[in-house]
């Protein structure tokens, strides 16, 4: 079935085997009953997430007929066929048998198998006459066989020579270009996973140190919606959207719960004479302030005495001296602002600012309107002019 492979010796007709790996052990050619051996290969081709998808567009859009089904195997065949002429170089004097039994042996029946019988009946083919060593599965067999065709086509040709499946120059140019070419929006797309999972790994950071359970939901809820994405798309903003809802809430719970542990920190050292709290009544602080956090208010059992109780009395008296002091300030204002300003005009300008705004076709009368600014600063001892100008550059 297409045999042979590999140069032939000078002056000796010995063909020279190249590009061998090592011995596969166990396994011998069929035909010379000489040792078979691995080749080496090319390295898969990778595939990044936007090639993988684009590669399944285009096979999905080639249809089920008999010839788009022709133009998918031969798409899926370049991998095949640099194996297959890696492994002829290999093994001089090879069959596609001695190939499918390292290649894929689960399409080799040996010859105490007789499961393959069974199926013969129903695809109408025969099998072979019975080999001691065992024959190809009925897939093999078939009419218009893929692997026999590019079997056939293989050329003894070892991978170093072989043209490369991945291109590592062409790939780069064209990332270069993709990447020359890519809009803002396709970039905010793609830096949209990286954004939110930075988010909540900050986020739960700074949940380490606070007993918030709504919060730890909502971040939760965030890390589970975004799961659901297989494919960075404008499909998928609205489910980006909600993530971003809930980072925003969770936020805003941290946030408040900053300040709330702030200012009854504040209102406890102002309140009390100890300088170090037991860890009891930090614990007490924060149960109260997950309370107002969670729930619109805090019900104290003893306001006199307890932690919270005394925070909240420490930040009273602030804010009553606070008041008295506000107090003072505007009745001082007030009776300065009568005495400097009552019965006079405004006081002299120290500067002047100009503001020209208008909407004017630039560099030429055929070009679109557009926006146009000058300010303009003048002091006693300064001038400064500023100015902003718009240009119609697209040519049509």
């Amino acid at each position: 079935r297409g045999g042979g492979g590999g140069g032939k010796g000078r002056g000796e007709g010995v063909p020279i085997r190249i590009g061998a790996l090592k011995p596969f052990k166990g396994l011998t050619l069929l035909k010379s009953n000489e040792q078979l051996y691995v080749p080496e290969t090319q390295e898969q081709t990778p595939l990044t997430e936007d090639m993988l998808w684009e590669q399944q567009s285009v096979l999905s859009k080639l249809g089920t007929s008999e010839e788009a089904a022709q133009v998918r195997a031969k798409m899926q065949s370049m991998s095949l066929l640099s194996d297959m002429q890696a492994f002829k170089a290999a093994n001089p004097g090879c069959v596609l048998e001695d190939f499918i039994r390292w290649y894929s042996p689960r399409d080799w029946i040996d010859s105490n198998d007789d499961d393959d019988d069974d199926e013969k009946s129903s695809d109408g083919l025969e099998p072979k006459e019975n080999d001691p060593k065992g024959r190809l599965s009925i897939r093999m067999r078939q009419a218009g066989n893929m692997w026999v065709e590019t079997w056939d086509n293989a050329s003894p040709i070892p991978a170093y020579k072989q043209k490369r499946l991945f291109d590592d120059t062409k790939e780069a140019e064209k990332v270069l270009h993709w990447l020359s070419a890519l809009k803002p929006a396709e970039l905010v797309l793609m830096v949209l996973p990286c954004l939110v999972h930075s988010a909540v790994l900050h986020l739960k950071k700074e949940l380490e140190e606070m007993a918030l359970p709504s919060a730890w939901g909502y971040i939760n809820d965030a890390i589970n919606i975004t799961k659901t994405i297989q494919w960075i798309s404008l499909d998928s903003l609205p489910i980006y959207q909600e993530c971003f809802g809930l980072l925003e809430k969770t936020e805003h719970d941290i946030a408040t719960a900053a300040s709330l542990h702030a200012k009854l920190k504040q209102g406890l050292d102002i309140n009390t004479d100890s300088v170090k709290r037991t860890a009891a009544e930090d614990k007490e602080l924060m149960a109260s302030i997950q309370i107002l956090v969670e729930e619109p208010e805090l019900v104290l059992q003893d306001p006199v005495t307890s932690v919270t109780g005394l925070a909240f009395q420490g930040l009273l008296k602030t804010q009553i001296a606070f008041q008295s002091l506000d107090e003072v300030s505007s009745s001082r204002h007030s009776r300065q602002h009568q005495t400097k300003f009552t019965g006079a005009a405004l006081p002299k300008a120290t500067a002047r600012e100009f503001i020209l705004r208008t909407v004017s076709p630039q560099p030429s009368l055929l070009s679109s309107p557009a926006p146009q600014r000058m300010f303009c600063f003048l002091t006693k001892d300064e001038t400064r002019v500023a100015g902003a100008f718009t240009q119609d550059v697209l040519i049509v």
